[in-house]
Protein backbone atom coordinates (compact mmCIF):
# COMPACT_ATOMS: atom_id res chain seq x y z
CA UNK A 1 0.00 0.00 0.00
CA UNK A 2 2.77 2.47 1.34
CA UNK A 3 4.95 1.48 -2.25
CA UNK A 4 1.28 2.42 -4.18
CA UNK A 5 1.29 5.85 -2.82
CA UNK A 6 4.88 6.20 -3.32
CA UNK A 7 4.77 5.29 -7.02
CA UNK A 8 1.49 7.23 -7.56
CA UNK A 9 3.58 10.05 -5.86
CA UNK A 10 6.39 9.93 -8.09
CA UNK A 11 4.58 10.00 -10.81
CA UNK A 12 2.70 13.25 -10.37
CA UNK A 13 6.03 14.46 -9.13
CA UNK A 14 7.17 13.95 -12.86
CA UNK A 15 3.65 15.29 -14.44
CA UNK A 16 3.98 18.53 -12.66
CA UNK A 17 8.05 18.87 -13.94
CA UNK A 18 6.53 18.14 -17.18
CA UNK A 19 4.20 21.08 -17.03
CA UNK A 20 6.39 23.55 -15.58
CA UNK A 21 8.73 22.64 -17.93
CA UNK A 22 6.13 23.31 -20.41
CA UNK A 23 4.88 26.38 -19.56
CA UNK A 24 8.21 27.85 -19.54
CA UNK A 25 9.04 26.63 -23.22
CA UNK A 26 5.34 28.47 -23.99
CA UNK A 27 6.73 31.35 -22.16
CA UNK A 28 9.62 31.49 -24.19
CA UNK A 29 7.80 31.42 -27.39
CA UNK A 30 5.43 34.11 -26.55
CA UNK A 31 8.88 36.55 -25.58
CA UNK A 32 10.08 35.57 -28.48
CA UNK A 33 7.59 36.30 -30.72
CA UNK A 34 6.85 39.41 -28.65
CA UNK A 35 10.89 40.72 -29.74
CA UNK A 36 10.19 39.40 -33.60
CA UNK A 37 7.39 41.33 -33.68
CA UNK A 38 9.64 44.67 -32.11
CA UNK A 39 12.14 44.29 -34.67
CA UNK A 40 9.85 43.57 -37.55
CA UNK A 41 8.24 47.33 -36.65
CA UNK A 42 11.73 48.91 -35.89
CA UNK A 43 12.50 47.46 -39.80
CA UNK A 44 9.35 49.02 -41.27
CA UNK A 45 9.61 52.05 -39.86
CA UNK A 46 13.60 52.36 -40.98
CA UNK A 47 11.94 51.57 -44.73
CA UNK A 48 9.42 54.20 -43.79
CA UNK A 49 11.15 57.29 -42.67
CA UNK A 50 15.03 56.37 -44.08
CA UNK A 51 17.69 54.46 -41.63
CA UNK A 52 18.94 57.72 -40.28
CA UNK A 53 15.89 59.37 -39.39
CA UNK A 54 15.22 56.49 -37.08
CA UNK A 55 18.71 56.41 -35.92
CA UNK A 56 18.64 60.13 -35.14
CA UNK A 57 15.61 59.34 -32.89
CA UNK A 58 16.56 56.23 -31.39
CA UNK A 59 19.86 58.44 -30.86
CA UNK A 60 18.00 61.35 -29.13
CA UNK A 61 15.87 58.73 -27.11
CA UNK A 62 19.09 57.14 -25.67
CA UNK A 63 20.44 60.69 -24.76
CA UNK A 64 17.48 61.24 -22.79
CA UNK A 65 17.31 58.22 -20.94
CA UNK A 66 20.80 58.67 -20.18
CA UNK A 67 20.22 62.07 -18.84
CA UNK A 68 17.14 61.12 -16.33
CA UNK A 69 19.41 57.87 -15.03
CA UNK A 70 22.31 60.39 -14.36
CA UNK A 71 19.76 62.39 -12.76
CA UNK A 72 18.43 59.61 -10.35
CA UNK A 73 22.21 58.73 -9.77
CA UNK A 74 22.71 62.27 -8.53
CA UNK A 75 19.39 62.36 -6.27
CA UNK A 76 20.97 59.29 -4.69
CA UNK A 77 24.65 60.35 -4.24
CA UNK A 78 22.58 63.26 -2.68
CA UNK A 79 20.80 61.61 -0.14
CA UNK A 80 23.20 58.86 0.69
CA UNK A 81 25.79 61.68 1.61
CA UNK A 82 23.24 63.25 3.87
CA UNK A 83 22.28 60.28 5.49
CA UNK A 84 26.42 59.83 6.82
Amino acid sequence: MVAKTVMVYSRQVIMIGHLILKMQSMLMLTEANGMFSVEMDYQRTKAVLGSDVVQSAVGTARQREQAIEEQRYAVRRKHDRGAR
